[in-house]
């Protein structure tokens, strides 16, 4: 069960898939007959079916993992922070890729309250918003998926504010 027969020769089948090994082996067999058909020197041709029994078993590694090769070239998932002292957030401005999470910390001994502009609706960009105060020590993440220039305040202390710009990935 989840082997295939083919040509005397017993290959993997992935139970998920139900893809098998053979067409792979069977390109490496071809590749290494037309080697063998240019009369290559015997090193050369070991060489190349070593790269290609590595490339297969990589390829049969991938598909019973349900890798992809694009998928090494996913953003790592990054995360800012601003930190809201007593009497400003710090850094005030700063430029971000779309996905990003900015954290806002409160290092303040009061609450705080990062939130979109226009003071006191949020009404820009309201998805930017905790909708309740920070309390000391605590923080707050927001990952931002819109692409733009939000610039933001502290709604209790409004004159606090800030600039965060979100470029595409």
């Amino acid at each position: 069960r989840g082997l295939l027969r083919h040509h005397h020769r017993t290959f993997a089948r992935n139970p998920d898939t139900g893809r098998s090994t053979a067409l792979l082996l069977a390109l490496a067999h071809r590749v290494s007959i037309c080697l063998y058909g240019f009369r290559m020197k015997r090193k050369t041709l070991i060489t190349a079916t070593v790269i290609i029994i590595i490339a297969t078993a990589a390829g049969v590694y991938a598909a019973k993992a349900h890798l992809s090769f694009f998928s090494f070239w996913k953003p790592i998932q990054v995360t800012e922070t601003i930190t809201m002292a007593a009497d400003a957030f710090e850094p005030k401005e700063i430029s971000v890729f779309k996905n990003t999470n900015v954290c806002f910390k409160n290092e303040d001994d009061e609450e705080r309250w990062p939130a979109s502009n226009i003071h006191p609706t949020h009404g820009i960009f309201p998805e930017f918003d905790p909708k309740e105060p920070v309390a000391p020590g605590d923080m707050w993440c927001f990952q931002f998926k819109r692409t733009g220039i939000w610039r933001f305040h502290d709604h209790l202390f409004p004159e606090l504010t800030g600039v965060i710009t979100v470029r595409g990935s």
